[in-house]
């Protein structure tokens, strides 16, 4: 009955001695999608609005992870170079080609890097319109 005792005291004292952390043990990882940073882009520059002419713009953003850029398919007058980089601050140069009608009209310039996208305006103005001055003819005539 004695040994029984012994026995089973030192089982008991055995489980508590290995259910103890002593501290330096390896470390349980957090959950991997906590550790990665998450994508994020922010455009710095304001929505320019460009002259009926053309002509090109400059647009800033920051970006944690490699990206790309491109203008809304159905703007042929509008482009962007480079459509690609790396994380950082970085510029884009959006160049516009002539306007030839009297309207406004306007692009979507998007840059997307990992699951952030961001979206900028791009506007150009159209023709002015301009009447012709009147014949001399058209005067109106005031007696004196």
């Amino acid at each position: 009955m004695k040994m029984n005792r012994f026995l089973l005291l030192l089982i008991a004292i055995t489980m508590g001695l290995c259910s103890c952390s002593s501290g330096g043990g390896e470390k349980i990882p957090e959950n991997p999608s906590s550790q990665q940073e998450k994508a994020k882009i922010e455009i710095l520059s304001s929505s320019p609005t460009i002259e009926q002419v053309g002509g090109t713009v400059e647009i800033t953003f920051t970006s944690n992870v490699a990206w790309n850029a491109s203008v809304g398919t159905s703007s042929s007058w509008c482009s962007c170079t480079p459509n690609q980089g790396s994380a950082g601050t970085c510029t884009v140069t959006v160049t516009v080609k002539e306007n030839d009608s009297f309207s406004e009209r306007s692009a979507q310039l998007n840059i997307t890097g990992g699951a952030a996208k961001q979206g900028l305006k791009i506007t150009q103005k159209g023709k002015i319109e301009t009447k012709p001055e009147g014949d001399i003819d058209d005067m109106p005539v005031h007696p004196l």
